[in-house]
């Protein structure tokens, strides 16, 4: 007891550092956790408060007073623990804790027994789960995937299906970072199919949302951009399907940071992808009598001020009303462009480029051509306005299918392309 009691206590520290807060969790109920924690937004560099977030994960310690380091691997014991921990309805990590405070090691307990529900029981099967990372490497891997699971469950799958200690430097994964983390998984190298439904595509922008609100990750994805540009160009270039070639120490430690520019291009053909999805979106609100209100304060307000600004107001308010479905589409939509404007703009800021030089270093470093959004790359060279370019990206589809007369800037863009582009 007094071992599990120590080992309990320096998880709990690690996870305070990780910005991971604790809570008691009841052990008369103990199915294979031993506390559940949740990850916070930190806001600045040093905020110790953060804000707290629904983005939950359980944690089960094994101590021992024999002593390891952190380059010696250790196992945690399944035992009865299996079932639980395969289908938990939360992330569940089991950590291998030298109580002297040498090592604390940690791997996701669903990675390991991924796929051996599909396994007939035999002799030797799995007994134990090998935890061979220290949980301060594994602190971004694991945030990301508390972060993931809340909001974009089909991306924790696909995260959750590698192990912390999963290394591809052929692929260019960077486990310190959250951006290639999430590109590797659901990006243009991903070993998945791309996502398949209108839900899929706006869960990921929900979640990039959040990890670029969280001060910890923002400054890893700057960070991330400006070590890539330090690392300066390689002779490979990628096409969606293409296959990465082997490549020399030099070049492999250049693309172990090409993550995020190749995530900020495919967010690009991810907002693109909401055209093919559009049939599969099936949720409808219900109009109800605060939607009908709101109809009609916003139709006073223009009978007293017949403004550009007040017919938008009405006319969003009554699609919201009589076609609800549309105008969850259109929120969506914009959503998704307000996110890749901020993180577009944030990035070109940091690395002090205008929005022509960053696209040229997201086509040099990420293996991104214009031809994969053209009408979006030509406006915004003539325009250097993201959120312009992206809706004049999807103007043709979005005109159809939902209100979308207060996008003018688009529209006018779109004018002044060449009638072949039109």
């Amino acid at each position: 007891m007094k071992s599990a009691a120590e080992a309990l206590a320096l998880l709990e520290k690690a996870l305070r550092t990780m910005e991971v807060y604790h809570f008691p969790w009841p052990q008369e109920v103990d199915s294979g956790i031993d506390l559940v924690g949740f990850a916070t937004l930190t806001r600045e560099a040093g905020d110790k408060r953060g804000a707290a977030t629904a983005f939950v994960a359980g944690f089960q310690s094994k101590g021992t007073d024999d002593s390891f380091t952190d380059d010696q691997a250790r196992s945690v014991q399944i035992k009865q623990h299996e079932e639980y921990w395969k289908n938990a309805t939360l992330p569940v990590f089991v950590a291998r804790i030298s109580n002297d405070g040498a090592a604390l090691l940690v791997e996701d307990a669903l990675s390991s027994l991924h796929g051996l529900a599909l396994i007939a029981p035999y002799q030797d099967r799995i007994k134990s789960i090998p935890t061979t990372v220290t949980i301060q490497s594994a602190a971004t891997d694991i945030r990301l995937r508390m972060f993931a699971h809340a909001l974009a469950p089909w991306i924790s799958q696909r995260l959750r299906a590698r192990t912390l200690a999963h290394e591809d430097t052929l692929r260019g994964l960077n486990r310190q970072s959250a951006w290639s983390l999430l590109d590797y998984s659901a990006g243009r190298y991903s070993s998945f199919p791309v996502p398949g439904s209108w839900a899929d595509v706006q869960q990921y922008f929900t979640l990039v949302d959040y990890m670029y609100e969280d001060w910890t990750f923002r400054q890893q994805l700057f960070e991330d951009l400006k070590n890539r540009v330090s690392a300066g160009p390689d002779d490979q270039e990628y096409g969606w399907d293409d296959e990465p070639l082997l490549v020399g120490p030099k070049q492999s430690a250049a693309q172990a940071r090409t993550g995020a520019f190749r995530l900020l291009g495919g967010m690009i053909e991810l907002l693109l992808r909401f055209e093919s999805c559009h049939p599969t979106l099936t949720a409808e609100p219900m109009p109800s009598q605060q939607s009908l209100k709101a109809m009609e304060a916003r139709r006073a307000a223009y009978g007293l001020d017949d403004s550009t600004e007040n017919v938008h107001a009405y006319n969003k308010a009554e699609e919201a009303h009589k076609k609800p479905k549309e105008a969850l589409a259109r929120k969506d939509v914009e959503d998704a462009i307000g996110v890749i404007t901020l993180v577009w703009k944030g990035a070109a800021t940091a690395l002090g480029y205008t929005q022509a030089e960053l696209v040229a270093a997201i086509g040099l470093y990420g293996g991104y051509s214009s031809s994969s959004g053209s009408t979006f790359y030509e406006i915004l060279s003539r325009t250097d306005d993201v959120q312009t370019a992206l809706q004049a990206a999807l103007y043709k589809w979005a005109a159809k299918s939902f209100y979308l007369l207060h996008w003018e800037s688009a529209a006018r863009a779109i004018e002044e392309l060449p009638p072949s582009m039109r």
